[in-house]
């Protein structure tokens, strides 16, 4: 099978989902070919026809947020008690 081919199967399967990455994609795709008796296509080699083809999902952009405060305390429970599930004598 050459690239063309799989290229033309990637997006027959997952023309309508653009959020699947490359493992995903080729997780379908092994269960799919097995099912069909046809020889399983290597994760590597879907990830290059894939990166190849500019189908590879967007960057994820991380969305500013708030940043943890830290004041340098740790909360420490004041008693002495050991929590077992049995007593020591």
């Amino acid at each position: 099978m050459n690239d063309v081919e799989l290229v033309a199967e990637i997006l027959q399967q997952f023309s309508e989902l653009p959020s699947y990455d490359y493992r995903r994609v080729w997780g379908f795709l092994r269960r799919a070919r097995e099912t069909q008796l046809l020889p399983a296509i290597n994760v590597k080699r879907i990830c290059r026809v894939i990166r190849d083809h500019n189908l590879l999902l967007e960057p994820r952009i991380k969305q500013p947020g708030v940043p943890r405060r830290h004041e340098g305390r740790i909360a420490v429970k004041a008693s002495d008690t050991r929590w077992c599930s049995h007593e020591w004598a």
